[in-house]
């Protein structure tokens, strides 16, 4: 139903107000015009919702910010968008929604088919976006709010966890069982991998935690040729696929789990290596403090695979 909508958006634009259509276009100019005219920003439109929504669902992020700042309800519910960071949700659209998430949009609202934020993000696999859910304070096992065995609009009722897992995304659905389960207290990224320090995270990496024992004991990320680690050479591992290490046999485990690096999987990754994926052959204890880790993140993104 949801899908429909938005492919039926223009059709529906005919009948829509401006601020709504410049909302939904990004035109920045139009809105900030409509805006000082006086337009009301809380104005709902039967099918495309408010114009926050618009705003969210294309993710023109400068638009949220404007109508925010005029004013906007960043908790109104629609029955076919849910709310704003819903909406975002179902797009991915991470940045509006931590423009939403500042302007006291709420984590726990059930959308229209029954579950949260939380479990659009993870049923669309968006791991990202997940992660800095979590980040913002969302529960990992919160429940749908309808009794309902199957699925409606294409997510599975019960925990954020099963969302993930009856669509496919595995390597969600093993985030949310790292954050929410076996009993670990780690912290998701959130928003500091956009803000971490990558030279402070090179330092790290070639032996500052030297508690926590240095990285590149096991591994090297700079040169492709300095393959004399046990761990090989991991350039490049930020948006490469799992199991691909150069220079090392990767493990069974490893090699089985599919998918690519991101931010947020190295955070849990690197917070446990054996709790987050067990089997594997990286026995660290794990580098405790998150900035630590969003750091050496931002280091290994800077590097390149041979």
């Amino acid at each position: 139903l949801l899908m429909a909508a938005l492919s039926l958006a223009p059709v529906w634009a005919a009948w829509a107000g401006p601020l709504h259509d410049a909302a939904r276009e990004g035109d920045a100019d139009a809105v900030a015009a409509l805006i000082a005219d006086g337009v009301d920003v809380n104005e709902r439109h039967r099918m495309l919702g408010w114009p926050l929504h618009q705003a969210a669902l294309n993710d023109h992020v400068g638009i949220v910010e404007m109508l925010i700042a005029a004013g906007a309800d960043v908790n109104v519910d629609h029955k076919t968008f849910g709310t704003p960071l819903y909406a975002a949700a179902l797009k991915g659209h991470r940045a509006a929604a931590i423009v939403l998430i500042d302007g006291g949009a709420r984590l726990d609202v059930h959308g229209p088919d029954g579950g949260t934020s939380l479990h659009v993000a993870a049923a669309e696999g968006h791991i990202e976006f997940v992660d800095l859910l979590l980040a913002s304070g969302a529960d990992p096992n919160v429940m749908t709010d309808r009794p309902v065995v199957g699925e409606i609009h294409g997510y599975m009722n019960f925990r954020p966890q099963h969302a993930a897992a009856d669509n496919g995304h595995f390597d969600v659905a093993r985030l949310l069982g790292f954050y929410g389960g076996l009993g670990r207290d780690v912290e998701p990224l959130g928003r500091r991998f956009e803000t971490a320090d990558a030279a402070r995270g090179k330092v790290n990496f070639y032996g500052v935690v030297a508690a926590e024992g240095d990285c590149i004991i096991c591994h090297s990320a700079e040169d492709p040729n300095d393959l004399n680690h046990r761990g090989g050479f991991i350039g490049g591992v930020v948006g490469r696929a799992k199991g691909q290490s150069v220079g090392t046999q990767n493990s069974e485990a490893m090699k089985r789990v599919g998918g690519v690096w991101t931010p947020a999987e190295l955070n849990a990754f690197l917070a446990a290596p054996s709790d987050f994926l067990p089997g594997t052959q990286m026995w660290h204890r794990g580098v405790e403090d998150v900035q630590d880790r969003a750091d050496i993140i931002a280091f290994l993104a800077t590097t390149k695979g041979e």
